[in-house]
């Protein structure tokens, strides 16, 4: 018995061992679009910032220096598409480990949501498993619309959101 807990207890160490390998060089955070697409890895304001602004450009579809309601939810829907990878209406932890994977191939992807929307990595919610309001494990395209209309009016409190209102998230590091 007391041979069989080593074992045990041996196997999560050099386990554990193989994740702090993989892990990703210290001071990096995973960049997201308030919509919880990574962006990638940065390990200082000024990259975060650039991540973020690509994005911006991207999203902001008619070049106005500003983010409607509609150009966000637009991005909400195209993200959501994107990561519901079996077309069934439905996120899974499963499809946006797989997401995350293809779109970060060189470093691991941020943990996956854990119970009610928490990450495994830095106890900060999912940004995409957050909208999980039944608690199913899966987010419908009805939730993730919901959590970014949230999200939208968050940042709209003096008007649409411009690409330096976006970038105050990397200043938060």
């Amino acid at each position: 018995m007391m041979r069989r807990l080593y074992v045990i207890l041996l196997l999560a160490v050099s386990t554990a061992g193989c994740s702090i390998a993989n892990a990703p060089p210290q001071g990096q955070r995973m960049v997201v679009s308030p919509n919880g697409e990574p962006l990638g890895r940065a390990d200082n304001v000024a990259l975060c910032e650039d991540r973020l602004s690509t994005w911006f450009a991207r999203t902001d579809r008619n070049h106005d220096g500003r983010l409607s309601e509609r150009e966000w939810l637009m991005d909400s829907e195209t993200w959501f598409g994107r990561a519901d990878a079996d077309r069934d209406g439905f996120v899974t932890v499963s499809e946006l480990t797989l997401l995350r994977r293809e779109l970060e191939p060189a470093a691991p992807p941020p943990a996956p949501a854990r119970g009610r929307g928490q990450s495994l990595i830095d106890r900060s919610p999912d940004p995409v498993m957050a909208a999980d309001t039944n608690l199913d494990f899966r987010v419908s395209a009805a939730e993730f619309r919901l959590l970014s209309e949230k999200r939208y009016v968050l940042k709209t409190p003096n008007g649409e959101p411009d690409r330096a209102a976006i970038a105050e998230e990397c200043r938060r590091w």
